[in-house]
């Protein structure tokens, strides 16, 4: 009888003495068998002899061990028989039972046969035809409603547990990814810990969603990947769409919308693109297709979430303004929209909507404590004095040497050293280093050229900084705005000056003058007085440099585009005043080739003597009785984050302005200058500088 053997997980020792047994295995044994009772044969061939059918156990009364035989049963054949032409069943009652007179189990007799890993057993399986059935469809193979191990053939039962293993798992990530700890919550309820935030909201968005994808879904999002053909893929790069549109961004598109509905608070990505829908005016019917295939939420949805944001943001707001320990400034401006009525009407009539907006910014590296003195120290002999030339002809000799590495080629190397001199040399209040965080306000529908609503306006936008009457810090707060905004808040002082609360007298905001409109209205006033004419033969006015270089004129000599008129100005021509040769390109291409370029010394040298000829002031009352030499412009360039040293150049266009047509800006630069100058301390005038430059 052949005995039962038991499967170990590892191999045991095999006994080192075997024990005899006949040399053939078709001689009959002298012994004859003891006549026992079996159990009922299974008709499936497959099944091993001894070992039970899965998952029906065998029953206890068919299950004998070696343990409770004297000794293995050897099966007897007879002389007769030969085994090659045996049943599977008697070649294996022959063969296990020496298995177990040698002393190894059936997994001792697996691990020594062969050394192929179950992973090689798995794929010789996959591959071989004995393990398919030949009216076998391949839909049944990849079936989820039906367990894997009620499949008999061996590739279809392979094929489905594999998928039930990754739809198993895809479906346990899931689980985990829409869980509100891993950051892909943003709820609209108003008692929700994870609601949006106008910080998560931007160009980092998409990255963020994507990394966090990629973390906890890596098996979906390398399918989806693969889907797409991104990874690894054989399409023809014609066929593929544009590079533009990256198998990531779709791939982390459509899976966050998948789990969007598995919840809807997940929905981060979705509710960034019902924002972008919202500010391009989608119509509403679109936005409700887009909800309803799961790409953002609804209309509703995504205008409560507005409101959230915008609440959330305004109370950060208040709570930066009334920190003791922060600084910063406001910059206010008239907004102007003009409502034209498309169908005619009694009482329908077109009208100018006028109103004031305001920007709250975040200044780092100001000492708070600036903004808490103010002096007065008037002495106007000393104005003369405020302009110091020293630095002004520093800085335009700089200039010229950074005009001579900016247009010449062969200089090019020389950028970063003259970066450095003006870092250094010209150094004079540096803006701190970092981006500048911005926060727009609430706007206000009031009139800047009215003084009441102006004072409203300003009272409002304190409020939103968390300054309010009776609740506020007693320290001044920057607002700037354009020249016409500077005058009316100064003006709106002067009504409200015989008020003792600071708050009530606006005391507690010190205007400053923008300097971006300043410099527009210096650059128009250059036009507006050296540009003479297209066909000018005056090689130092701009109109004959513009046709030069084929560049159109202004159509508003008094207000010009800002950006071509300041091109224009810095493509000037400095072939004549550099080199006695008529090409400067070619005369220092040659200095390259016989690698005789000068030094940085030598060309600050040869920029000062350029300066002290053309820029400098004694060399322009010099050349007045003479308009036919070759002038040359020179014009500031960025002024490498330094403040001070724009200040510098407001003092000296001061003067400028008191001689042209905008004779406003002299009497808002004269008041700038005073108040800084003769007004307030040398910290408040540093800490205001930091702020004119965002």
């Amino acid at each position: 009888m052949q005995g039962w053997f038991r499967i170990s997980a590892a191999p045991s020792t095999p006994h080192s003495t075997l024990a005899q047994s006949d040399s053939s295995p078709c001689i009959p044994s002298s012994q004859t068998p003891t006549p026992r009772k079996r159990c009922p044969l299974n008709n499936n061939e497959n099944q091993l002899p001894g070992v039970p059918a899965t998952p029906t156990p065998t029953p206890k009364k068919c299950r004998t061990t070696l343990a409770q035989s004297d000794s293995p049963q050897i099966p007897v054949f007879t002389a007769g028989m030969h085994l090659p032409n045996c049943e599977p069943r008697e070649k294996l009652a022959y063969i296990l039972p020496h298995i177990q007179h040698c002393g190894w189990t059936l997994g001792d007799f697996q691990y020594h046969l062969t050394n192929h890993t179950p992973g090689k057993v798995l794929q010789l399986w996959d591959a071989h035809a004995d393990g398919c059935l030949q009216d076998e469809k391949e839909d049944v193979m990849y079936r989820f409603d039906v367990p894997y191990y009620q499949i008999k053939p061996v590739c279809s039962a392979l094929a489905l547990f594999a998928a039930q293993k990754i739809l198993k798992r895809v479906v346990s990530k899931a689980k985990t990814a829409v869980k509100s700890e891993n950051g892909l919550h943003a709820s609209a309820r108003k008692k929700s810990s994870h609601k949006p935030v106008w910080k998560a909201m931007g160009l980092t968005t998409v990255e963020g969603v994507q990394d966090l994808l990629q973390e906890h879904l890596p098996v979906a999002y390398q399918l989806l990947c693969e889907i797409t053909g991104g990874i690894n893929s054989n399409v023809d790069a014609k066929r593929r769409p544009g590079p533009l549109m990256s198998f990531h961004i779709v791939v982390t598109h459509a899976l966050s919308s998948l789990l969007y509905k598995r919840s809807s608070e997940a929905r981060l990505l979705p509710l960034l693109l019902g924002l972008l829908a919202s500010v391009y005016s989608t119509p509403v019917d679109v936005m409700a297709y887009c909800s309803r295939v799961g790409i953002m939420p609804t209309y509703n949805t995504v205008t409560n979430s507005l409101h959230l944001m915008a609440n959330h943001q305004a109370l950060a707001i208040q709570e930066h303004g009334r920190d003791s320990n922060t600084t910063g400034f406001m910059v206010i401006d008239n907004i102007q929209n003009y409502l034209r009525q498309r169908d005619l009407q009694i009482g329908l009539n077109n009208q100018m909507n006028i109103g004031l907006a305001a920007t709250y910014c975040e200044v780092s590296g100001i000492d708070p404590s600036a903004f808490n003195n103010l002096q007065a120290k008037l002495a106007v002999d000393q104005f003369p004095m405020f302009i110091k030339a020293a630095h002004l002809n520093t800085v335009f000799s700089l200039h010229w040497l950074c005009a001579l590495v900016n247009n010449i080629p062969h200089l090019s190397h020389l950028k970063p050293v003259v970066s450095e001199l003006f870092r250094t040399c010209a150094k004079m209040v540096c803006i701190p280093a970092g981006a500048t965080r911005v926060y727009p306000l609430s706007s206000s529908g009031t009139c800047e050229t009215v003084t009441t609503e102006l004072k409203e306006a300003t009272y409002n936008f304190l409020a939103q900084i968390g300054q309010t009457d009776g609740n506020y810090l007693d320290r001044i707060f920057l607002v700037g705005g354009d020249g016409l905004t500077f005058q009316r808040l100064l003006e709106v002082q002067q009504c409200l000056q015989l008020h003792k609360d600071n708050f009530k007298s606006l005391a507690v905001i010190e205007p400053v003058l923008a300097v971006w409109h300043m410099e527009w209205t210096s650059v128009s006033s250059l036009f507006e007085n050296f540009w003479d004419s297209a066909l000018s033969p005056d090689p130092s006015m701009l109109g004959h440099s513009a046709t030069v270089i084929g560049r159109p004129p202004q159509a508003n000599l008094k207000k010009v585009n800002y950006y071509p008129a300041v091109d224009l100005i810095l493509q000037f021509r400095a072939s004549d005043a550099v080199t006695p040769c008529n090409d400067i390109f070619k005369h220092f291409a040659d200095l390259a080739a016989s690698d005789s370029l000068p030094e940085i010394e030598e060309l600050k040298k040869l920029a000062h003597s350029l300066h002290c000829t053309y820029t400098y002031t004694r060399a322009i009352y010099k050349a007045l009785d003479d308009t036919t030499k070759t002038s040359q412009w020179t014009a500031a360039v960025p002024p490498e984050g330094d403040a001070g040293r724009v200040y510098e150049v407001m003092r000296m266009i001061l003067f400028h302005f008191a001689g042209s047509t905008h004779t406003k800006y002299c009497s808002y630069l004269l008041k700038a200058v005073t108040r800084f100058e003769l007004e307030s301390s040398a910290e408040l005038v540093k800490a205001i500088l930091k702020t004119t430059v965002v």
